[in-house]
């Protein structure tokens, strides 16, 4: 009987110690799927991020187009 519960009891550890694995995998699992769904929200931000910066350079081109553009029409009206 003693042989018999030991074998038991090593059963039921090893079981727990499966239950454990088990437990951490699924964590595991969980996780990947997050960090997975996080690379895409980033993703997505630096591609929303790239479209505003090149927005940005288009409108600072367009303002310095504009003040050089006023500066000659001073320029001109300075010298009439």
């Amino acid at each position: 009987m003693d042989v018999s519960n030991a074998i038991l009891k090593e059963i039921q550890n090893k079981l727990e110690k499966l239950n454990v694995l088990d437990r951490i995998k699924e964590r595991l699992v969980r996780m990947e799927n997050d960090m997975t769904s996080i690379k895409e929200k980033v993703a997505d931000l630096e591609k929303g991020l790239n479209s505003v910066n090149t927005e940005v350079a288009e409108m600072k081109q367009d303002i310095e187009k504009k003040a050089d553009f006023e500066k000659l029409q001073m320029l001109e009206s300075d010298r009439s």
